[in-house]
């Protein structure tokens, strides 16, 4: 196919409505797990479909850690990239890891 020659010209999965890199993906999904354990954990979701929902945090093997260290420097990754090649999404070996987690 033409991935080869698509993919350099779009915008990583990391862009803003106008095509700016996002700083960190870390707020959003933050808060969008905080939402699905509230939701998990005694929310509509368990209202609604009573012992067949729950939350499991999977996250830990692909963060590095990354942030703001002392004096307000930025490390470079907050995901381990080779679990995570464009950051974003697991390859492979993370999907793994994800089946794993879930057992």
């Amino acid at each position: 196919g033409e991935g080869a020659e698509l993919l350099p010209r779009l915008c990583p999965p990391r862009c803003d409505r106008r095509g700016a890199p996002f700083r960190s993906f870390m707020p959003a999904v933050e808060k969008v797990n905080q939402r699905l354990r509230e939701e998990a954990g005694g929310g509509r979701l368990s209202v609604d479909f009573p012992g067949r929902v729950s939350y499991v945090d999977c996250g830990g093997p692909f963060r590095a850690g990354g942030g703001r260290r002392e004096g307000g420097e930025e490390e470079a990754e907050e995901v381990v990239v080779r679990l995570m090649p464009d950051r974003l999404h697991p390859n492979p070996e993370g999907h793994q890891l994800l089946a794993r987690c879930l057992e």
